[in-house]
């Protein structure tokens, strides 16, 4: 069964789908961009689909990944579609340490190359997936002991800081770069900061438990000197160059409503 013949539901000017209509915040925005994803991804002839969500820290690629993935699957209930964020291909703490630091953490460097290449051969050959580690934001690092096994999927969305970076996921696919204002990264950053650390003050562990008896001002502090010493640089020198490879590029406002969506022209004819 070909999972992708479905309608384009979408307004149509001189013949051809309206994406305009994409900018506009609303339900029937993510609708109307995840039908245009099912029409894309079936225009490309290598199987299973692949949809790479990148961009930088804290723009919210995983929030849209969810979104994408539950709409999709809504159009084609029947098809076997995979989440996975590319935080678990990250090598844990203890060989960053000795391979390039935590302060490398989300850059190139610091994933896992031969797991990388383990996974997305086995996934372009049609063999079972290996089973991957499991990351926690909590922890800021793999859980001991704690393994997944994906089943093989009809649709992979992978999405994650490296996910349009062709030197870690170099199998073929559609990309959508999600952008926004450095300074409302910084701000959405601070915000998730700030949470991690009251979340692991109330319970008392975790890896942001070390930040229990700063003042929330200080964790803020903390925050804003991560980001312009490591998430920053990382945006600028590693992240940013990806947007190049994305068909589709979503820019969001402070309100996380989408200010614009750009969208390859080859994509945008009706076929």
């Amino acid at each position: 069964m070909n999972y992708f013949k479905m309608p384009l539901k979408l307004s149509m000017q001189q013949g051809l789908p309206d994406y305009t209509a994409l900018s506009v915040l609303g339900e029937d925005d993510l609708n109307m961009l995840s039908a245009f994803l099912m029409r894309a991804l079936s225009r490309h002839t290598c199987r299973p689909r692949l949809l790479k969500i990148g961009g930088a820290v804290s723009v919210g690629k995983t929030t849209l990944a969810v979104q994408i993935r539950d709409r999709l699957q809504l159009l084609s209930p029947q098809a076997q579609i995979v989440l996975l964020s590319t935080d678990h291909f990250l090598m844990n703490n203890k060989a960053l340490l000795s391979h390039c630091g935590l302060e490398h953490k989300g850059f190139p460097e610091s994933y896992d190359p031969d797991l990388l290449d383990q996974f997305f051969s086995a996934w372009v050959a049609g063999r079972s997936l290996p089973r991957l580690p499991v990351y926690s934001h909590q922890h800021y690092d793999h859980i001991p002991g704690a393994f997944q096994q994906l089943p093989y999927p009809d649709v992979l969305i992978v999405e994650g800081v490296v996910a349009l970076n062709s030197a870690c996921v170099s199998a073929q696919g559609f990309g959508l770069f999600v952008d926004a204002p450095e300074a409302c990264m910084e701000q959405w950053y601070a915000a998730r900061f700030l949470h991690l650390c009251l979340e692991a003050r109330a319970c008392g562990a975790g890896f942001f438990s070390k930040f229990s008896s700063l003042s929330d001002a200080e964790i803020l502090a903390r925050a804003k000197a991560t980001w312009v010493g490591i998430n920053r640089p990382n945006a600028v020198k590693h992240i940013e160059p990806t947007r190049a490879q994305a068909q589709c590029v979503l820019v969001k406002k402070q309100d996380h409503a989408w200010a614009s969506c750009e969208i390859d022209p080859v994509y945008c004819k009706d076929q």
